[in-house]
């Protein structure tokens, strides 16, 4: 898939290592992921132009989680294919930070964020205060 995609796309990156993902965010332009996982909420967390597509079943997902996603559809965040995200981004691409920035687009992404990521600037106190309650009980 790596050749393929630098064959097919001479001015995209592949990212190799995680210490790349956050200077290459800022960087981009528009990021698209084909996977419902992290790098799809770090991104629409830092506030990237984002767009998720999962080509097969999504009936995966709850109810709650279902309802949000198709918010995201009607904004063009989250696709069910490869052909209309492309002509989706072919028709937008010098307007990729009007959409994004849309009042729409903004409330829905929100939306999501709110109830999928947390940032959490104190994280590693909390993996710190997780650890040493865990030798405690383990010493009680």
């Amino acid at each position: 898939l790596k050749e393929f995609l630098i064959s097919k796309f001479k001015n995209n990156k592949i990212i190799e290592k995680k210490t790349d993902y956050y200077p290459m965010l800022k960087k981009s332009k528009l990021i698209i992921h084909t996977f419902f996982s992290t790098t799809f909420f770090q991104s629409m967390s830092a506030n990237i132009p984002t767009i998720l597509i999962l080509p097969y079943s999504y009936n995966i997902f709850n109810n709650e989680t279902d309802r949000i996603m198709k918010r995201l559809k009607k904004v063009n965040i989250f696709f069910t294919d490869y052909k209309s995200a492309a002509k989706f981004i072919n028709s937008n691409w010098n307007n990729i930070d009007s959409w994004w920035n849309n009042k729409k687009t903004q409330t829905e992404k929100n939306i999501f964020t709110k109830n999928y990521s947390k940032e959490n600037s104190g994280l590693i106190g909390d993996i710190q205060k997780l650890i040493d309650n865990i030798k405690n009980e383990k010493n009680s």
